[in-house]
């Protein structure tokens, strides 16, 4: 099939319902392509009922910086992948808040003051060494035997 523009357009099988949810039981992020400014577009009703239920949530629109509060991007390759973060230089007891992180483009969304890391001391264990003159308790083993009845029937036959 050829569309207006003249480029061939793929055929698409929407996911079954236990493909979507196993999908959103395993993703938390989610770009939603040409998310609508429009409350009547079924892609704003999406967007809005995901972020509701905690999802983060980017738009993918080229003429938008942002829907229901939340970034678009012109393109889905200009989303941010991941962040990467360098602590080399945190000391003990130092922490790494969302608001130390400066990214070159795209917003955080989340609270400024939420911490991302810490740096504690490495927990040694301390081996105790038994006092002097203290006596290791040996547990006695238990001893099994046959009750009293199937004693007697064995020595009867015998």
């Amino acid at each position: 099939m050829l569309t207006p523009r003249g480029t061939s357009r793929r055929s698409f099988d929407n996911p079954t319902d236990d493909e979507i949810r196993e999908l959103l039981g395993r993703v938390r992020t989610i770009a939603v392509l040409g998310l609508s400014p429009q409350p009547q577009r079924p892609s704003y009703g999406v967007a809005s009922y995901l972020i509701g239920c905690g999802y983060v949530i980017f738009g993918v629109r080229p003429d938008r910086d942002e829907v229901l509060g939340r970034p678009c991007y012109p393109r889905l390759a200009d989303i941010p992948e991941a962040i990467e973060v360098d602590v080399n230089n945190l000391g003990v007891g130092q922490s790494l808040h969302v608001s130390d992180l400066a990214l070159a483009t795209g917003e955080i969304l989340t609270d400024g003051g939420v911490t991302i890391c810490t740096v504690v001391a490495p927990k040694v264990e301390e081996e105790v060494a038994p006092a002097v003159g203290a006596v290791a308790e040996v547990a006695e083993p238990e001893l099994i035997r046959k009750p009293k009845a199937e004693e007697e029937e064995a020595a009867g036959e015998d």
